[in-house]
C-alpha cells in the first residue's frame, strides 16, 4: 500500500500559543481558575484541583525515557489498540522473538505475523497495518536514495513540531490522534500533546470538561486546550489510573473518590445508576 506524500503542514490548528492557553485557563497571578461550567452544570472541579487529589491519592508520577526508536514506540503502540497492557506487551514480545529484525517482518508472510500478534486481539488488522508501515518506510529510503537505515526513518521526528509529528503519522493506516499523541508523550517527550483513552474520556466527561456530544478525538483536543502543558504527562497517567480503579465504568466506586468532594457534577451515592 502506497501512501500519497504531501507535504508536512500543521495538522491541529487548535494547538494554541501559550498566551491563548493561558487566557483560555484564565490564569492569574500564577493560579490556574476553574474552567467555565460546562452546559449542564453548575460547576465541575477545576484541573489544578483535580490534579492534587490524585497526586494525593495515587502519589506523583514523572516522566521516565523509553529508550525506543520511534519506529518502535509507534509498533508497540498499534498492538495496544483495544487491548490491555498486558496483551499488547506479550504481543510485541511475540513480534520480536520471532522475527530477528524489522526487515523480516516486513517481508513474512502476513498471515505468519497475524498469528504471532494474535494474543493482542484484532491481529488481522494490525499486522497488516504494521507491514505497511514497514513497507512505506522502505520505500521511502530507497526512493530518496539515503545511506541510513529505513528503519530509522521516522527518527526525523524528533526534531520537528508536534503538530508536524501529528500530521506524518496519522497519514499511516491505523494512525489515529490518539496513537500518533502517544508516540509523542512517551517516546518524543512532548509536553502539548494529551492521548485520550477510554478511562481519560470516561473521567473527563464526568468532570464535565468536555462538552456533550463531543468524540473521543474531539475531547483529545479539549483537554489539549484546558490542562496546562507541564500536567500533560501526569495527568494522563494519573486519570488513567483513575478510571481503572475509582471511575470505573460500572459501579464507579464514588464513595471512595476524592473528587466527589470536589464538587464532581456525576459523583452520586447510587453507584450502579452513574451514567458512562
Amino acid at each position: 500500500m502506497r501512501l500519497r506524500k504531501r507535504p508536512l503542514t500543521r495538522a491541529l490548528t487548535c494547538i494554541k500559543s501559550e498566551d491563548a492557553r493561558n487566557e483560555r485557563l484564565g490564569k492569574a497571578a500564577g493560579e490556574i481558575n476553574e474552567k467555565p461550567a460546562p452546559e449542564d452544570s453548575d460547576a465541575s472541579p477545576s484541573v489544578r484541583q483535580v490534579y492534587q487529589a490524585l497526586v494525593q491519592t495515587y502519589g506523583e508520577r514523572n516522566r521516565r525515557p523509553t529508550g525506543r526508536s520511534v519506529l518502535e514506540a509507534l509498533v508497540r503502540t498499534i498492538l495496544s489498540q483495544n487491548t490491555t497492557d498486558k496483551l499488547s506487551g506479550a504481543a510485541y514480545r511475540a513480534l520480536r522473538s520471532r522475527y530477528k529484525d524489522w526487515a523480516d517482518v516486513l517481508h513474512a508472510p502476513v498471515g505468519e505475523i497475524e498469528e504471532t500478534i494474535r494474543i493482542g486481539g484484532l491481529a488481522r488488522t494490525k499486522a497488516q497495518h504494521i507491514q505497511d508501515i514497514l513497507r512505506e518506510l522502505e520505500h521511502n529510503a530507497a526512493t530518496t536514495g539515503t545511506d541510513t537505515d529505513w528503519t530509522q526513518g521516522l527518527e526525523f521526528l524528533r526534531n520537528v513540531p508536534t503538530a508536524q509529528v501529528m500530521e506524518y503519522l496519522t497519514r499511516y493506516p491505523g494512525v489515529g490522534p490518539k496513537t500518533a499523541a502517544c508516540v509523542a508523550m512517551f517516546t518524543l517527550e512532548r509536553d502539548d500533546s494529551f492521548p485520550v483513552d477510554t478511562h481519560i474520556f470516561r473521567l473527563a466527561k464526568r468532570l464535565g470538561w468536555v462538552p456533550n456530544g463531543h468524540t473521543r478525538e474531539q475531547a483529545q483536543v479539549d483537554l489539549e486546550n484546558l490542562i496546562p502543558s507541564t500536567l500533560h504527562y501526569p495527568m494522563h497517567i494519573l486519570m488513567i489510573e483513575h478510571g481503572r480503579k475509582v471511575c470505573t465504568a460500572r459501579g464507579p466506586r464514588c464513595q471512595h473518590c476524592k473528587l466527589a468532594g470536589l464538587g464532581c457534577p456525576s459523583a452520586t451515592q447510587d453507584t450502579e445508576s452513574t451514567p458512562v
